[in-house]
């Protein structure tokens, strides 16, 4: 599955764009305006390069059971989760913005979610890792590189999931007074 150039926007299904048991490139496309998740990636090999993905309902990207690079890629108003990475996918992003979602970077269900020089910014969590399904483990985030900043809280993690960072700036912004 190759897409680029598109728009993808205002599904009113359960997914934006599902694709399953495949090798994908998405590229210079923006998903928008869905009311669920704007793609999910079940048991597929791809990549996603400079690619927006705004305001949608639920997660941004869904992935299972998958191996993905995503690069310069913008991830912003999710109603859930802009990345969710679970049951054993192996995902890696590389200058990426992940902001104003209820999550920004999630990785459960023995996931591991790599992330290089980017920023995650005013969300509810900024990075959150966990089990949801039993008959898997926990997940796993490492950060290399960049920014969390302006989250509510910058971490949430269970007890057999956890993170890494090295070279992460971890910041604040002030509370300023109307």
């Amino acid at each position: 599955v190759d897409i680029s150039h598109s728009r993808i926007l205002d599904s009113e299904g359960e997914d934006g764009l599902n694709v399953k048991n495949a090798r994908f490139s998405i590229e210079r496309t923006v998903f928008s305006g869905h009311r669920a998740d704007a793609f999910d990636g079940d048991w597929v090999e791809g990549e996603i390069v400079a690619t927006h993905f705004l305001d949608n309902g639920n997660d941004g990207l869904d992935l299972s059971g998958a191996k993905v690079l995503i690069r310069d890629t913008v991830l912003s108003g999710m109603g859930d989760k802009a990345v969710s990475v679970g049951e054993q996918s192996r995902a890696d992003m590389v200058n990426c913005r992940i902001e104003d979602s209820v999550f920004g970077a999630t990785a459960k269900d023995l996931s591991l979610l790599r992330i290089y020089a980017s920023s995650i910014k005013g969300n509810r969590y900024g990075i959150a890792t966990y089990l949801k399904k039993p008959l898997f483990g926990g997940g796993r985030v490492e950060m290399f590189g960049g920014l969390l900043w302006d989250n509510d809280d910058n971490f949430y993690t269970d007890p057999v999931s956890g993170a890494t960072l090295a070279g992460v700036g971890i910041a604040a912004l002030p509370r300023l007074e109307s």
